[in-house]
């Protein structure tokens, strides 16, 4: 007796979850736009961020200029510095 009332009950279960799990294309359109934008908006912040750590680092290579007897020294680290703007550039860390 059970089975006869429930017997059916699970049948179309499949069917309507797939038919609330379709989304039009409009939505597919709107959420991969959305994942665009967020990606640039990554992006252009890692730039920036790029840019200020190559910034503080001419910056400080300008501060070692100002230091008498010091060229021995800069030399050094200028190596380091440009191997740090290389590692910046390139995405990775130094």
């Amino acid at each position: 007796m059970a089975r006869r009332s429930f017997g059916g009950y699970g049948k179309n279960r499949p069917c309507s979850t797939l038919r609330q799990a379709a989304t039009s294309p409009e939505e597919e359109e709107a959420a991969v736009l959305a994942l665009q934008a967020a990606a640039r908006g990554l992006l252009a912040r890692r730039a920036v961020r790029a840019l200020a750590v190559a910034e503080e680092l001419m910056r400080l290579l300008l501060r070692l200029d100002a230091v008498r007897g010091a060229r021995a020294y800069r030399r050094r680290v200028v190596a380091r510095v440009l191997a740090l703007q290389d590692a910046v550039d390139a995405g990775g860390a130094a």
